[in-house]
């Protein structure tokens, strides 16, 4: 829930962002952003997911460690096969590929080898992310303003913050009682 909204927040507001840090001569970074942070966000809630495969059995490790080989060679693949007008956006590109493949197989795994209950769950961060990188695919193409993304942004903090308040309030709580 804190990453959707913490990774959201910076990728749909990554013009204004971007504007802010470094100016406008660097505008064209801004595509990048959603490049490199929606497979971080996936890499990162798929983090114990490798940590528990890893911990569980005797080929745990080895099943990580060709997973991430098979991730980078997915990736390797793309950068290979894409147009050199991609230039830098197709390294992205190639590094997104991999690291999302990277997380969905270990996610996928641990989800069926521990037989969690993370359909709902699942569905809530697919949707969330595909919302973050429609709204930033959307506003990099069409958005008559810095502004308009700003408020984009919020509304989206806002309504992500809304529709999942149940578990936000569990996250503060938790917070508190262990601090």
């Amino acid at each position: 829930t804190v990453m959707v909204l913490l990774y959201g927040l910076v990728v749909v507001g990554a013009r204004p962002l971007v504007h802010g840090l470094w100016g406008a001569a660097y505008a064209d970074a801004a595509i990048l952003i959603p490049l490199l942070l929606l497979p971080g966000m996936i890499r990162s809630i798929a983090s114990p997911s490798q940590g528990a495969i890893s911990i569980s059995s005797r080929g745990g490790i080895a099943y990580s460690s060709v997973t991430s080989v098979a991730g980078a060679l997915a990736g390797a693949t793309v950068w290979v096969l894409m147009p050199s007008a991609w230039g830098v956006v197709g390294v992205a590109a190639g590094d997104a590929v991999g690291t999302t493949l990277i997380a969905a197989v270990l996610y996928v795994r641990a989800w069926r080898q521990h037989q969690q209950g993370w359909t709902v769950l699942t569905s809530v961060l697919i949707a969330g992310t595909i919302t973050v990188a429609v709204l930033s695919w959307e506003l990099n193409e069409r958005s008559p303003s810095l502004w308009v993304d700003v408020i984009v942004a919020l509304a989206f903090a806002a309504g992500w913050c809304l529709l999942q308040r149940r578990q936000i309030r569990q996250t503060v709580a938790l917070v508190r009682r262990r601090g």
